[in-house]
């Protein structure tokens, strides 16, 4: 159950239908509103209608003499209003043509009740409820709205009458009104039948939101499944890297949306990983492979030594040899641990100000007596130049650079080593006339124990570190190192430095 709770797939169809829901209730209510405003506004029209045609027959009181009622409005019935006195108003009694507008209907029925004066109820509709409370003041508001204007004409102020607002009990809607002559009347309405067009509608609404609410699940439920499927595929992948497949790369689909840029990334990470550890392991194996020529050489010297007495000077001799290898261990060593610390960060340039042209002149004149034992013819060009840098490692940079390009040469060859300022850049270049390097060995010459000469010794002294230790170097001080080189013609190396 946790796992479920858990799933993103699941959180957010909960989240889409708790959205859904409440859009729909939203709109379901303002729907019902709506509708429930038009019913009583409805509702409230037809009651005014049916006041104001009951407010034209209370007239004016009095006795003989008095204006008949308004016609078109109830009729009064003068039998009902015999024997009473002169302060008493005769019955109200509505003419044929008003009788259907207070009389059962399929839309209901609609009522009226009449008081005199006194409180004394004068005319009842038979579809009145038994108990309607007469109107009492707080029932009229401030504003009078004149009889004769709802008629088109204008009386006198003081047979001006008045309504009520709207009132409700229950499910009866009501509006009260007064006549000049002190009369009032209520007319009113069940409103059931309003409320049971309501319930049918809610009903309505009900079911088809919950439809809606199935059907928006459902397709949401399709949606996000189909989108986070390529999490799914992510995460296949990664488990299938993470257990020793590294060739596996993660299939983008979709490669304009943001799942396709993080696959992409993804499969530049995994590429970058399996890059780095098959260099890795290819590291450990000629560091293996390296390191077990010299260890062998001295073992196969000291078993030797050991077999029988000999000499001093052939015990000189195997210690010689011993000597030897033991020094190349130690470069080796030294290279590697050099390298290793490089990578940890562990060993930051020390910059001091330095004249690089005076340290590469140095170089050089150091270098020299190896170059005149092979035959190789060095040219120098330096310019005065002052850069800010770890003197050492700069040192270590142009003495691999110079000892190969005169080892890697021809015989009676050339190489050239200059040094200039190019804008905010430093740029040292050193040519040679040799062997040149293959195209296919350029993009791996900065590799570690890569070496594009595979015919050469170990026991030369080359570990296949150099090169790499330069580009290190080079890289911790914020420039980097290019080579061009062309089969049977030669190779330049470039080093670009940032002043």
């Amino acid at each position: 159950m946790s796992k479920f709770y858990q799933s993103i797939r699941w959180r957010m169809q909960v989240w889409h239908g708790l959205v859904l829901l409440v859009v729909l209730v939203a709109f379901g209510a303002t729907a019902c509103w709506f509708v429930r405003s038009e019913q009583l506004n409805r509702v409230d029209q037809e009651l005014r209608r049916r006041l104001v045609l009951l407010a034209g027959g209370a007239g004016p009181r009095g006795g003989p003499g008095a204006r008949p009622p308004n016609p078109g409005g109830p009729e009064l019935n003068p039998e009902a209003g015999a024997g009473r006195g002169p302060n008493r108003g005769p019955a109200f009694r509505l003419p044929a043509g008003q009788r259907g507008l207070f009389e059962e209907s399929e839309r209901g029925s609609y009522y009226f009740v009449v008081w005199d004066a006194e409180g004394k109820v004068t005319a009842r509709s038979d579809t009145a409820p038994a108990m309607v409370p007469p109107p009492h003041p707080g029932d009229f508001p401030e504003l009078a709205l004149p009889r004769a204007r709802l008629r088109g004409g204008e009386l006198p102020p003081e047979e001006r009458g008045r309504f009520g607002l709207p009132r409700g009990r229950g499910d009866l809607r009501e509006r009260v009104g007064m006549a000049p002559g002190g009369e009032r009347a209520v007319v009113g309405h069940s409103l059931e039948p309003e409320n049971a067009e309501l319930r049918r509608l809610i009903v309505l609404f009900g079911i088809a939101g919950g439809g809606v609410l199935l059907l928006g699940l459902l397709v949401g439920g399709w949606f996000s499944g189909r989108s986070i499927r390529p999490i799914a595929d992510i995460s296949h992948t990664a488990r299938k890297i993470a257990g020793g497949s590294l060739s596996e790369r993660i299939d983008v689909a979709d490669a304009e949306s943001e799942l396709g840029e993080l696959a992409r990334t993804l499969n530049d990470t995994f590429e970058r990983l399996q890059s780095a550890v098959a260099r890795q392991a290819r590291f450990t194996a000629d560091a293996s492979h390296e390191l077990r020529t010299p260890t062998f050489v001295i073992l196969s010297e000291a078993q030797s030594a050991l077999k029988r007495e000999r000499s001093s000077a052939e015990y000189r001799e195997a210690f010689a040899v011993c000597q030897r290898a033991a020094q190349q261990m130690r470069q080796l060593i030294e290279s590697l641990l050099t390298l290793a610390r490089q990578d940890a960060g562990e060993i930051a340039p020390k910059r001091e100000s330095a004249r690089l042209d005076a340290m590469a002149d140095d170089v050089v004149e150091m270098l020299r007596p190896l170059a005149r034992e092979k035959g190789i013819t060095l040219h120098v060009a330096l310019a005065a130049v002052q850069l800010a840098c770890d003197i050492q490692q700069m040192r270590q940079v142009l003495t691999n650079l110079v000892s190969n390009a005169i080892e890697y040469n021809r015989p009676e060859g050339e190489v050239r080593v200059k040094l200039a300022s190019e804008g905010r850049d430093v740029l040292l270049t050193v040519a040679d006339t040799g062997v040149g390097i293959a195209a296919e060995d350029l993009p791996h010459i900065f590799e570690r124990f890569y070496r594009a000469d595979k015919s050469r010794a170990t026991a030369e002294g080359h570990t296949g570190l150099g090169l790499a230790i330069c580009d290190a170097i080079v890289k911790a001080h914020g420039g980097r190192i290019e080579v061009s080189s062309t089969p049977g013609q030669g190779s330049t190396f470039t080093v670009r430095l940032p002043v």
